[in-house]
């Protein structure tokens, strides 16, 4: 069932995520919360899965969107979702430093 879910949110995040989106980045946040706390799965395949869910899901960030979302996040004075947003790298370097760091 986990690897399903990651799965499916690896397909959402691959179709560009516009889903994520509609209530402006709070679907983006809970799945990137979803996908960082599978990556603690004990089990490899489950925190695998859920790696490559986090990667199609922070990639999906440069569609239009994501783009809205950001806007929104600039006039709502959301500073910390902007940067999220601008620069997804920063949570897929996180969460491989937290990887390391277990093991």
């Amino acid at each position: 069932v986990r690897c399903a879910s990651s799965r499916l949110l690896a397909a959402v995040g691959f179709a560009g995520g516009q889903g994520l989106f509609t209530n402006g980045t709070a679907g983006f946040d809970e799945a990137v919360r979803v996908c960082l706390r599978g990556i603690e799965d004990p089990s490899r395949k489950v925190a695998a899965s859920f790696s490559d869910a986090l990667g199609e899901v922070t990639s999906c960030t440069a569609s239009t969107s994501a783009q809205a979302a950001l806007g929104a996040c600039k006039e709502a004075k959301r500073p910390q979702l902007g940067k999220v947003l601008e620069n997804p790298t920063q949570i897929l370097c996180a969460a491989f430093l937290r990887s390391l760091a277990e093991g």
